[in-house]
């Protein structure tokens, strides 16, 4: 399902800049240095002298520490994305029950077409006996063609509503087990 898989990309992508958001309410302490070679004189020439003399180096090194003091907008980002997150983790998981509800519907259907196909085939049976039994009376001379022609058509009838149904319980079967192994692709079997 796209929807799954969808949502399990936002999912990750909002784990990450929870992450990038929580780091920016963290204080900051970087290394800073600076290095300059001058040289100082009246006239241009001889300063240009004194600085290929490398007489006038200055150089600094140092930690720098930042600390927002009420860093709201932080904050606030920080806390959104947890909301954010949380809203999408909902709606996997009712894609989850979704699919589970869908699941057990589909299992109920089985169930009902199982036993529609049971009693199609009990009724399948009962038109085959009336058939061969008219048939009998019809070789004894008690019945007439017609009545044989009428209880085929019944069979016919009843064997064809038989073979919908059970073309209906494969659908079926094949939609729950689609269900069945989306279920445990998109969930489980992580």
């Amino acid at each position: 399902d796209a929807s799954i898989k969808m949502l399990q990309k936002t999912i990750q992508q909002n784990e990450i800049q929870l992450s990038v958001n929580k780091n920016k309410l963290l204080p900051e302490l970087n290394l800073v240095s600076s290095f300059d070679i001058s040289g100082t004189d009246q006239a241009f020439a001889s300063s240009f002298d004194r600085l290929s003399g490398g007489d006038f180096y200055n150089w600094t090194v140092g930690l720098q520490f930042k600390y927002q003091i009420g860093n709201n907008e932080a904050t606030h980002r920080y806390k959104n994305q947890i909301y954010t997150l949380d809203q999408k983790k909902i709606e996997l998981q009712q894609r989850a029950l979704e699919i589970q509800q869908e699941i057990l519907s589909l299992v109920e259907e089985l169930n009902k077409i199982r036993e529609e196909l049971l009693m199609r085939t009990e009724i399948t049976k009962v038109a085959i006996a009336k058939l061969e039994n008219e048939k009998k009376k019809l070789e004894l001379g008690n019945s007439v063609l017609q009545f044989v022609i009428q209880f085929e058509e019944d069979v016919e009838e009843s064997e064809m509503s038989a073979m919908r149904t059970l073309l209906n319980y494969y659908k079926t079967q094949i939609m729950l087990k689609q269900k069945l192994g989306l279920l445990y692709k998109e969930f489980i079997g992580q």
